[in-house]
């Protein structure tokens, strides 16, 4: 990670961190490392939570038989129960962060 992101959130699946000049969410999962803007990371956030939500009630929080669509071709991200409840408790957590981050700095304004 470089030094001008700041870690947000972690977990033992995920971790997010921002960098304020570029207004750029880096939010690392398994071996994947995506830069999302706010809007983007909104998105995936509710993609996130409307795809945890209808999988509540899947048999082995280890088999990996959630499938999440990406806005790439072809491609999807797979992921088990837990996998994808650690994913949206970081993105939780950040997005949390990152909302008292600005009203903290619109008050000293």
């Amino acid at each position: 990670m470089c030094k001008s992101y700041r870690l947000i959130d972690e977990n033992e699946f995920a971790y997010s961190a921002y960098n304020k000049t570029a207004s750029i969410i880096q939010f690392n999962f398994g071996n994947i490392c995506l830069k999302l803007t706010h809007d983007e990371f909104t998105e995936l956030k509710k993609h996130v939570k409307e795809t945890l939500e209808g999988s509540k009630n899947c048999k082995c929080p280890y088999a990996r038989d959630i499938f999440i669509s990406t806005s790439v071709t072809n491609m999807v991200f797979v992921f088990c129960l837990h996998e994808i409840m650690c994913i949206y408790d970081v993105m939780m957590n950040t997005a949390t962060m990152l909302e008292v981050q600005d009203i903290l700095e619109k008050g000293k304004l």
